[in-house]
């Protein structure tokens, strides 16, 4: 897994924006790389397999994380948490 610079390059989505809302956010001025947010998954209705092998986790370690998100997502769309 690659070491972050920031908060921004862990959190922020290059094709989203700052999660934040910096105006200086390094990932929006292309100076980090960022991470695809949560809105680029649910456009893509799937986790990439590059993410896969960033986390290092074992098919079935990566299949419990994918529902974990799921859920999560879940509960925050309906106002849960």
């Amino acid at each position: 897994m690659r070491e972050f610079l920031s908060v921004h390059d862990s959190h922020c989505c290059p094709k989203h924006g700052c999660k934040y809302g910096d105006s200086d956010c390094p990932v929006e001025l292309g100076k980090e790389l960022g991470f695809k947010c949560e809105y680029c998954y649910e456009l893509e209705e799937s986790y990439p397999e590059d993410l896969k092998e960033l986390t290092g986790l074992t098919p079935e370690e990566f299949e419990e994380l994918k529902a974990d998100a799921a859920a999560y997502r879940l509960l925050k769309a309906e106002g849960k948490i």
